[in-house]
């Protein structure tokens, strides 16, 4: 999502704030259009990250307000008030890419500097008055307090050793909050559904949280302590108000360690959810149950106990069953809750470690009895974490985890890192033959397995730009000779293609598969193509295409279609071409030669390209040179999906 879009997004949400009759005395006073929305962002701050609803008091926003727009107190996971004192800066959606003001964040810094030292003489107004004295009282007793500089601005380096020298100075912290770091925010919560991971709490992370745990106690085999295996372990019963409670507060914040969040429309959740109406009373017999893990469980120290507390949880297995019991629990009345509280009686194991790769063996075999992929294992690494808030950054949204996004906006694409990876390894990375031959190793880490090839794709030279332009390029390049080989067997129009679907193909998944394998070097021949020319004509300076292809896809897809596809066109006279009579001869027999194809798919033979001056001359001259592809890429920007293209291409 770009920032503009975001912008938008949030700037609607000001609107209603504005509009809603509850809070019209707050904007009474305030005349000018922009002193609205600077007064409204406070109150969604509020709103988003504190819960605050009833926000009056809190708000000391004014002339000379000592750079304290907001001073509220909050209590942390142990109970204490932690005083917050918020600085923000509303900007017009022309300055969203603008740094924040230098100058702006020094003066706050010097006024919380001020505070701080209790220096402050002239209170603007009586709301400022009465929460600044609450705050000295606070700080007097030597409670904490937090600051926040909130933005709709990017973050300006240039301010990184003034902020060092305040936290050095005066022993606290300041948060910077600006509109990148907003966005996350919310597409966490808003998009994904997840706990978020707020400004204003301490421990958010159930894994870094301690947390008290209801179990069950009906006698003396109600609960098994096995403190005598290599790791400590419980067994216990839980009822599903507990699990309710869980997931409420936490999200799937509990599903962090685990390789994939609930898949909440599936089969599975279905009957889950149908035990629960039908048979409650049954849902022991037919569940297996939860498994967690805690870097440290309590002792239950007799057979009554009925609460244990664990430092940090994650379920690691079970997250279908969580997400349907909640569902059902959220759903139900007062009297269907008791009625699932007193008959459902749900098994939890939980494992005492704090050992990471371990704790990944656990999750791997405690999943093997379900569809897991590779790449599920791999959801949670870091390189794959950052890939992804790359996206966050453009209308493409990296997906690392399956189904993680339970809501789309507008405009923004989610496309699979499974799916995905092989047109990173043919387009950029030119590895063809591990595209051809290797590419089930490709979630697989070398440490787990010695085919595995993860940390060779993956790692801290992969951009999502290079993922991406690698994505589009393919999906055009593939859409287009697929489609352009249904018209020549099936004599179908364009518009009857766009109708066409998988099982009118009359093609196995074998077919489409071989098919695709056989497209792989003639999508890796077009990065040494465009390699070539565009060093050639200036337009880049080192070997990657990535920053040039994704500007002129953004501005203009007509031209990035045409350089694209006429690169095909010059990638097929190269593998297929007759070089006495000059035409190209493409068909399936030729496609699936894969004697004919072996020599482009060693790398040190695709990077000897060495473009001849007909062939600049086709990639100069876009409307002399008529490729005969089809584009699949609408060239309209409210249309642009790959339509044409089997499902099972992978």
């Amino acid at each position: 999502m770009l920032n503009a879009d975001f912008y938008k997004v949030i700037d609607t949400e000001l609107e209603k704030i504005i509009a809603d009759p509850k809070n019209a005395e707050h904007f009474e006073k305030l005349k000018q259009p922009n002193q609205k929305k600077s007064h409204a962002f406070l109150i969604w701050f509020l709103n988003f990250y504190g819960e605050y609803y009833s926000v009056k008091n809190l708000i000391t926003d004014g002339p000379n307000d000592n750079s304290c727009d907001i001073i509220f107190p909050r209590k942390n996971s142990f109970g204490e008030d932690v005083y917050y004192v918020v600085q923000s800066k509303w900007n017009t959606i022309g300055k969203i890419h603008e740094k924040n003001d230098s100058s702006d964040v020094k003066k706050a810094l010097a006024d919380f500097s001020t505070i701080l030292e209790d220096g402050i003489t002239k209170f603007p107004n009586n709301k400022f008055k009465d929460q600044y004295r609450k705050l000295m009282k606070h700080i007097r007793n030597n409670k904490e307090v937090r600051f926040i500089f909130l933005s709709l601005s990017e973050y300006n380096d240039d301010v990184n050793d003034v902020v060092s020298g305040f936290k050095t100075g005066n022993g606290t912290d300041i948060l910077f909050l600006d509109i990148n770091n907003i966005k996350k925010d919310y597409i966490e919560r808003e998009y994904k559904d997840n706990s978020l991971n707020n400004p204003l709490e301490y421990y958010y992370d159930p894994y870094e949280s301690e947390i008290t745990l209801n179990i069950e106690r009906f006698g003396n085999h109600d609960c098994i302590d096995l403190n005598d295996l290599d790791l400590h372990s419980y067994v216990f019963i839980i009822t599903p108000k507990t699990i309710h409670e869980l997931f409420k507060k936490y999200r799937t914040g509990l599903f962090n360690k685990n390789v994939r969040n609930p898949l909440k429309n599936s089969e599975h959740n279905q009957k889950i959810e149908e035990t629960l109406k039908t048979c409650p009373n049954r849902f022991w017999y037919y569940n297996n149950g939860i498994t967690a893990i805690t870097k440290n469980a309590g002792k239950l120290n007799n057979k009554i106990s009925q609460l244990i507390t664990l430092n940090g949880l994650q379920v690691i297995n079970g997250a279908q069953t969580v997400y349907s019991i909640y569902d059902a629990y959220d759903k139900a009345n007062k009297s269907r809750r008791e009625v699932l509280d007193k008959n459902v009686k749900i098994l939890f194991r939980l494992i005492e470690s704090s050992d990471e790769p371990l704790n990944l063996e656990i999750t791997r075999y405690t999943n093997s009895q379900n569809k897991i992929l590779s790449s599920d294992f791999m959801a949670n690494d870091e390189i794959q974490i950052r890939l992804q808030n790359e996206s966050f950054n453009g209308t493409f949204w990296y997906e690392r985890k399956r189904g993680e996004f339970v809501n789309n906006p507008e405009g923004v694409r989610i496309i699979d890192s499974r799916l995905i990876a092989r047109d990173y390894i043919t387009f950029h990375l030119q590895k063809l033959q591990d595209a051809l031959y290797n590419y089930n190793n490709v979630f697989k880490s070398h440490k787990e397995d010695k085919n595995g090839i993860y940390e060779k794709i993956f790692n801290e030279n992969t951009t999502f730009k290079d993922i991406l332009i690698s994505y589009l390029v393919s999906v055009l390049v593939r859409g287009s000779l697929f489609r352009t080989y249904l018209k020549n067997t099936m004599n179908k129009t364009d518009q009857e293609l766009l109708n066409l679907k998988d099982s009118d193909l009359n093609m196995t998944d074998r077919d489409i598969q071989e098919l695709n394998h056989m497209l792989i070097p003639i999508i890796g021949l077009i990065n040494p193509i465009l390699i070539d020319y565009l060093s050639k004509k200036g337009k880049i300076t080192n070997k990657n295409v990535s920053n040039y292809l994704l500007d002129l896809y953004e501005k203009d897809k007509h031209k990035f279609t045409d350089l694209i596809l006429l690169s095909v066109v010059i990638s097929l006279d190269r593998i297929y071409g007759d070089r006495e009579t000059g035409k190209i001869h493409v068909n399936m027999d030729k496609i699936m030669n894969k004697e004919c194809l072996y020599y482009f798919t060693e790398k040190e033979n695709i990077e000897k390209i060495g473009l001849t001056e007909k062939e600049i001359s086709i990639l100069d001259n876009p409307k002399k040179t008529e490729p005969n592809l089809d584009n699949i890429l609408n060239k309209n920007e409210s249309n642009d999906q790959d339509s044409g293209v089997p499902k099972s291409e992978l």
